[in-house]
């Protein structure tokens, strides 16, 4: 993940702003899908 401001990269994925240039980062999620059983009908 980078800064949408002024592309430096963030430490973390909860970064809530830039170290560089203190611009906010907006958080967003993102979701994993895990299948554990299929099934056929």
């Amino acid at each position: 993940m980078n800064c949408p401001d002024c592309g430096a990269p963030l430490p973390k994925l909860g970064a809530k702003k830039c170290l560089y240039c203190d611009t906010p980062v907006a958080e967003f999620n993102i979701r994993i899908w895990h299948f554990s059983d299929v099934e056929e009908s």
